[in-house]
């Protein structure tokens, strides 16, 4: 089964998104920000994808994407990037990442996205 990493800090959104995407079949990690994204990448075998909030405690979006491209093995997962911030699509530009999701979310283009990468 394929793992998603799922790092979002809404506690209503992460839920929702996290069961969502476990009804289609994925297995997944949620977390609430950028240090206990990297503990996870530490800890286990890469996920197929990570889904990335910026705007996050602890740590933010961008700090979390530096430090996982600076590892050779991670920096390998791809990243759609998932904010409500506005420019998302240049800030997901600017972080090499796969794909990125505005918010609020369509779901049709999530589904697609992850089929795409896991």
């Amino acid at each position: 089964m394929d793992e998603i990493l799922l790092v979002e800090d809404d506690d209503d959104l992460r839920e929702s998104l996290a069961d969502l995407l476990r009804a289609r079949g994925y297995e997944i990690t949620a977390v609430t920000n950028g240090r206990a994204a990297l503990q996870r990448l530490m800890s286990g075998p890469s996920p197929c994808l990570i889904i990335l909030d910026l705007m996050l405690p602890i740590m933010h979006g961008w700090e979390f994407r530096a430090q996982q491209m600076a590892n050779p093995v991670w920096a390998a997962i791809p990243v759609v990037v998932l904010s409500g911030v506005p420019d998302t699509q240049q800030h997901a530009l600017n972080l090499n990442a796969a794909d990125f999701l505005g918010k609020p979310i369509d779901l049709e283009r999530l589904y697609k996205t992850v089929e795409q990468h896991c």
